[in-house]
């Protein structure tokens, strides 16, 4: 994301914590927010209190943790990517995230918070498909009534969201709250110093941090945070190559991997890494880049 420096710089100086008071927006704040940004918040609020849903519900099913995490996921993509060439979701996944997300209320087990947590991701994921409708193939014929009540659905199903993973927070961790607000401080600053409007595009990576100050004292580790996460490619040349077209492959196969690695630097990782020694030429590749041990890596090109 090339704008963190001055995203950050905006995140500690203009809507730092001297600025933010512990309560969450109101729906009408939510409002005044562009499309995308409302879908972006809400999903940001419910994958705040995310990893406290297993915690709060030992017998949830993988069923069920999956189920929050697509729901949230889908709203992620969807503020970041709708409309878009990169946009991967529909409007049948979106309905399903949501479906998924209420599905995973089911447990008589299940308490209160774990049941705010699924509510707010759903509610996040529903968010995401009343915009996507205002934006679809068949968006040009709707009618002005039909827009204003699709707009009044996206924030009706943000501010859910929103509420929803408040309960959450507030049942344990009252004084964080104050993080949302900041979340939603910062969004709205940057609306309107970008002049955002419904169709920019909303990535999670413009809220920064999670946790500004660290996470709350006892709180639950994500599930698999500490496993280390590779994306594992294989390439090939293709067969009957003469050695003058191996040496151009190879070279344009170099150049391919270190503009993707640059941009997997640029996007927040650590940048891909090669683990077969042997895959170019030393003088094509940074030196650097080569490991041994592929869990050293947050990707890895066999």
């Amino acid at each position: 994301w090339t704008g963190c420096g001055r995203i950050n710089g905006l995140f500690t100086k203009e809507v730092g914590v001297e600025n933010s008071v512990n309560r969450i927006p109101t729906k009408a704040e939510i409002a005044e927010l562009p499309r995308w940004a409302q879908v972006a918040f809400a999903a940001r609020c419910a994958r705040r209190v995310q990893p406290f849903y297993k915690h709060s519900f030992p017998d949830a099913t993988r069923i069920n943790i999956d189920s929050i995490e697509n729901a949230i996921s889908l709203a992620e993509k969807y503020a970041a990517h709708f409309g878009t060439p990169d946009t991967t979701a529909s409007f049948v996944a979106a309905r399903k995230a949501e479906a998924a997300g209420e599905d995973a209320l089911v447990g008589l087990s299940a308490s209160e918070i774990a049941r705010d947590i699924s509510e707010s991701a759903a509610n996040a994921a529903k968010a995401a498909d009343r915009a996507a409708r205002l934006v679809g193939p068949t968006s040009s014929e709707l009618s002005w009534s039909v827009i204003d009540t699709a707009r009044a659905g996206i924030t009706g199903a943000s501010w859910n969201a929103v509420k929803l993973a408040n309960s959450a927070l507030h049942a344990n961790y009252l004084e964080h709250t104050i993080g949302m607000h900041r979340d939603y401080l910062l969004i709205k600053e940057l609306s309107s110093l970008e002049n955002w409007t419904d169709g920019t595009p909303v990535p999670p990576e413009v809220f920064g941090p999670m946790w500004a100050e660290g996470e709350p004292e006892g709180w639950p580790e994500e599930e698999g945070a500490h496993e280390p996460c590779c994306l594992k490619m294989e390439i090939a040349s293709p067969a009957g190559m003469n050695e003058s077209q191996s040496t151009v492959f190879n070279q344009k196969m170099a150049a391919f991997f270190a503009e993707l690695s640059a941009l997997h630097v640029g996007m927040g990782g650590t940048g891909l890494k090669i683990l077969d020694q042997d895959s170019f030429e030393s003088d094509l590749v940074d030196q650097d880049q080569l490991v041994c041990d592929p869990s050293s890596s947050s990707g890895v090109l066999v």
